[in-house]
């Protein structure tokens, strides 16, 4: 997604916890800042934060209900505000796993719904047919739901991205799978369009030079870090060691395409600038089994908060495949 690899929509604490009602957990949780300060390497990712958070956060609030790890939070912490950056492909795995949407978030949706759904992430489809048969294609997120037969079949595909050929991969999902309902794009637009700037040559003998020694880029692709990649503007374009990575983002789209009932593809609704909306719905429709939220609401501030963050991602994986491409066109393998 990778523009969303880091952004999102922000989380808020719930309900404020009452300061004059004062509880006191089981003897064994009882502990000082002091004792079990909360440290951020404690965390996998975004994901795991958020999921712990609001998992904690239910144990306090019910005594029936058992976190199955390590409490990191006091319930003091629980008095203040949360706030964080998340992707959004995370944020529909958290608001699919934790049922967000419900009436009484301290409840878990039942199993036996969970278990008819699932979340993917680039896993690779080769179920088309007709045309499209023989294609290949991984959805950058995708939602599976059980069939009558027990089958997952999937049902929804998220795409973002700046190149692909949008009108062909709807029509991919769309006309060439029997089983997808609903199709989101979102298109970041760069002006002007990319061109990577390498290779260089050399003048004299027009030989290929290695961008490693000519651009001064490190030969440790972990050397290659965001912090050193320069915005020129609030988003691009983006230079690392001089060399102009990303384009300026100019315009950042969404469009849902569902089949009609002749089974071509169409447009739902207008498309949607994410550079100027506050907020923006993902509507499942009915394809999702009852019991479901059938509809999302992401921020769409926290979105462009974390945009430049994305922006300077981008750069460094632009420059790592360009030099990754040049030591596979010399025969130096790939990393």
């Amino acid at each position: 997604m990778e523009p969303f690899s880091r952004g999102g929509p922000g989380l808020t604490g719930q309900k404020p916890i009452d300061p004059a009602r004062r509880i006191t957990p089981p003897e064994e949780d009882i502990r000082t800042r002091d004792e079990q300060p909360v440290l951020a390497n404690e965390y996998k990712s975004p994901y795991d934060e958020a999921f712990i958070y609001i998992q904690e956060y239910r144990a306090w609030r019910n005594p029936c209900f058992s976190a199955p790890f390590k409490r990191l939070h006091l319930l003091e912490d629980y008095e203040k505000a949360f706030a964080m950056k998340i992707s959004i492909g995370d944020w529909i795995k958290l608001y699919h796993n934790l049922n967000l949407d419900s009436e009484d978030n301290s409840a878990i949706l039942p199993t036996n719904l969970r278990r008819r759904t699932r979340i993917l992430f680039e896993q690779e489809f080769r179920s088309f047919g007709g045309s499209w048969s023989g294609s290949e294609k991984k959805p950058d997120l995708g939602i599976q739901v059980r069939n009558a037969d027990n089958e997952m079949e999937l049902k929804w595909v998220l795409e973002v991205g700046f190149s692909e050929t949008y009108e062909l991969l709807i029509r991919l999902w769309l006309q060439g799978s029997s089983q997808v309902s609903m199709v989101t794009i979102v298109k970041f637009c760069e002006t002007p369009p990319y061109r990577s700037p390498l290779p260089i040559y050399n003048n004299e003998t027009g030989e290929e030079l290695d961008p490693r020694t000519a651009a001064g880029i490190p030969p440790d692709f972990r050397a290659i870090r965001t912090k050193d990649v320069i915005l020129e503007r609030q988003y691009g374009s983006a230079t690392y060691k001089g060399f102009r990575w990303v384009e300026q983002i100019s315009e950042v789209w969404m469009e849902t395409w569902v089949p009609n009932e002749d089974g071509r593809a169409v447009q739902r609704g207008n498309p949607i600038d994410l550079m100027r909306a506050d907020q923006v719905q993902l509507e499942f429709g009915d394809f999702f089994p009852p019991g479901y939220p059938q509809t999302i609401t992401i921020d769409l501030e926290e979105f462009r908060s974390s945009l430049q963050d994305c922006i300077r991602e981008m750069a460094v994986v632009r420059c790592q495949k360009t030099v990754n491409d040049y030591l596979k066109r010399h025969g130096e393998g790939t990393r």
